[in-house]
């Protein structure tokens, strides 16, 4: 019986790894061309909440690695890190009121929906896990990852 081919996808992911999506098949692609230059839109699945946060393509990185339909499936729940292999399956997403459980100085990324636009910062989580940075006035929408954690998408 031969062996199963291995699948390659590319995957765009923050700076903590936290894989936002994948592509499956086909060449590397940029992050440019995966996203036109716009970003990658993240909803909060209820029924409740239409609320979205858009990560910018400037906070993405990009890159080509094996995957299993799994991960095709449920992106979310990967972390793309420096092991052999990169991809590896992390923390399930949050979703609500989900708030940072993080060690203080763990290294987070959070991005704030701030009606059209998104403001992202960088940076460690603080004081009982808090975001890096201050959410804008008019912030309507959080998705904060940190390193061995989950992505956590919430309405503020």
């Amino acid at each position: 019986m031969a062996a199963p081919v291995q699948q390659f996808a590319t995957a765009l992911y923050l700076e903590t790894g936290h894989v936002l999506t994948m592509l499956g098949g086909g060449p590397e692609r940029t992050v440019e061309e995966l996203t036109g230059g716009d970003g990658v839109r993240v909803r909060i699945p209820s029924d409740t909440d239409t609320g979205f946060v858009v990560v910018p393509a400037s906070a993405l990185t990009a890159k080509r690695v094996a995957v299993t339909a799994d991960a095709l499936d449920r992106a979310l729940n990967y972390v793309v890190g420096t092991g052999n292999p990169p991809l590896r399956l992390g923390v399930d997403p949050e979703y609500g009121s989900a708030a940072s459980t993080g060690a203080v100085g763990t290294k987070a990324v959070v991005v704030w929906q701030d009606g059209e636009d998104s403001v992202v910062v960088s940076g460690v989580l603080g004081t009982g896990g808090a975001a890096p940075g201050t959410p804008p006035p008019g912030a309507t929408h959080q998705l904060l990852a940190w390193e061995n954690g989950p992505i956590t998408v919430k309405e503020l």
